[in-house]
Parts: structure tokens; C-alpha cells; sequence
């Protein structure tokens, strides 16, 4: 499902940083994580590391998921 939002200009350059720095391969994966953790956040138990539905890299798990 395609979604259209308005984020402020400094959250927009976050969002590319993030994305150029390598850390997601697009905007939306990048947002799609932010949600997961947002969502994380709110459900106790949901995320541990090394066991969330989330897909990772061997770099990233062990250390749990990050924004930067």
C-alpha cells in the first residue's frame, strides 16, 4: 500500500542521511523501520535482540536495532 505523508525538512534530511550512510536501502525501508521501533516501544516484550520478525545483517545482530 502506497502512503503519502509530510514530514518537516530536518526529518526529510535525517530520513537521507540514514538512507546514504547505508544503514536502509531506500526512504521507505528506512520509515518502515522507524515504525517497527515506534511499534516496539509501545508493546513490551515485542523486540529483543535477535528476536524480532525483522530481517538484519550479520554486522547488526547482535547490538539490537539502532537508528543511527
Amino acid at each position: 500500500m502506497t502512503v503519502s505523508v509530510t514530514l518537516a525538512p530536518q526529518d526529510v534530511a535525517f530520513v537521507e542521511a540514514y538512507v546514504s550512510r547505508g544503514n536502509a536501502p531506500s526512504r521507505s525501508a528506512a520509515l518502515r523501520e522507524a515504525l517497527r521501533l515506534l511499534r516496539a516501544s509501545h508493546e513490551p516484550g515485542a523486540v529483543r535482540a535477535g528476536n524480532d520478525d525483522g530481517p538484519r545483517d550479520a554486522s547488526s545482530s547482535s547490538r539490537g536495532p539502532t537508528l543511527l
